[in-house]
């Protein structure tokens, strides 16, 4: 047969883990579903004991490294060494590595970060959340829309409370958890707008390639804001998409600022778990198609922590700054995801800001 290319096998393989039990939350629908034949299947010379770890291992996602044309098998359970020698290495011809990592989890987090600049604006980087419930998360960055009007950018799950929060409800800044003596008052930075469509449930019932971990508020002030990143660097207007290899940076409300690195692109949907306030603690759980994981540059700690989420993530190439994604979850494995941040901006109908009040 001829070499199949990286995402089909990826795809094929994926599906052939769910048919045959070894992939947990075995959900795929829509145009995710691949389709395989036998001989494919015989290319990636997996044997009964090697089917047998990662049934036990359980598989939680595969990933893509289009760079170095490998794929990335993850699994829920770490596999040891012996374990790994019954594992097929290459798919057809291409290299495949097993990782251990679990699904992704938005959590609010505790800790406190926000910044001003000199003449007192609060910056991107810094804590918020809505007014309504106790939390904090990150703004990400100052964006326009085609009127003028001034937003900040955020998770849906931030500002948004998953879909749960009312319009021109008023956002804190910093958020409750991060209120403390000797900090700064806090005061509504501005009002929940819109979110891009985040809807719960499988790929076969919702329309889950419309999903989108991401909000706008309208800002109340555009004196008391910036469009510094922390006191870092500003934010960038330019936007490059994201790949595996890259190095990255954010500007977190937990962490503050920190280097990363792509790991690899999911294949097909994958769900990401959620807490929702306005349901009392209500979970929910949203899938997304073919997200992006990072994880700490080497040498350096995790990307993120609670509470980062909705930070920008940027690159530096060459010497220029370019926006590259939106931080939405992480996980006890120490992985960071991501979300491609063009398709945000142009689903939302706004333009990144800078130069505002440094």
């Amino acid at each position: 047969m001829e070499p199949a290319n990286l995402l089909e096998l990826a795809r094929s393989f994926r599906q052939w883990a769910i048919d045959n039990g070894l992939k947990d939350r075995g959900i795929d629908g829509g145009h995710g579903r691949a389709n395989y034949d036998d001989a494919l299947v015989d290319s990636f010379q997996i044997s009964a004991q090697g089917a047998a770890v990662l049934q036990r291992r359980v598989i939680s996602f595969v990933g893509i490294k289009r760079r170095e044309n490998k794929i990335l098998v993850f699994t829920s359970k770490k596999i040891t060494l012996p374990e790994e020698k019954l594992l097929s290495k290459k798919f057809a011809g291409v290299d495949v590595e097993y990782l251990h990592s679990g699904a992704p989890v938005a959590f609010a987090g505790m800790g406190a970060n926000y910044y001003q600049t000199a003449a007192g604006a609060y910056c991107c980087g810094s804590s918020i959340h809505p007014a309504r419930y106790a939390g904090a998360g990150t703004m990400g960055a100052l964006v326009r829309d085609e009127a003028g009007i001034l937003y900040g950018l955020t998770n849906n799950h931030v500002t948004g409370d998953c879909n749960f929060t009312d319009a021109a409800s008023p956002v804190l800044a910093p958020g409750h958890i991060d209120i403390q003596p000797h900090g700064i008052d806090p005061f509504t930075i501005g009002y929940h707008h819109r979110t891009l469509p985040m809807v719960s449930g499988s790929p076969d019932n919702v329309a889950a390639s419309d999903n989108s971990d991401a909000a706008l508020f309208r800002i109340k002030d555009e004196s008391l804001v910036s469009s510094m990143q922390g006191v870092y660097h500003d934010t960038p207007v330019t936007t490059k998409p994201l790949m595996d290899g890259m190095i990255v940076e954010k500007v977190g409300r937990t962490t503050s600022i920190r280097q990363g690195v792509v790991v690899a692109q999911m294949v097909g949907f994958e769900p990401c778990l959620y807490s929702i306030n306005a349901l009392a603690g209500g979970k929910s759980l949203v899938y997304f198609d073919s997200p992006f994981i990072l994880v700490g540059a080497p040498g350096q700690p995790k990307f993120s922590e609670p509470g980062d989420s909705g930070s920008l993530v940027s690159i530096l190439e060459n010497g220029q700054r370019h926006a590259a994604g939106l931080l939405y979850a992480g996980n006890g494995e120490g992985y960071t995801f991501v979300l491609p941040i063009e398709p945000i901006l142009s689903n939302l109908q706004v333009s990144l800001v800078s130069g505002h009040n440094l």
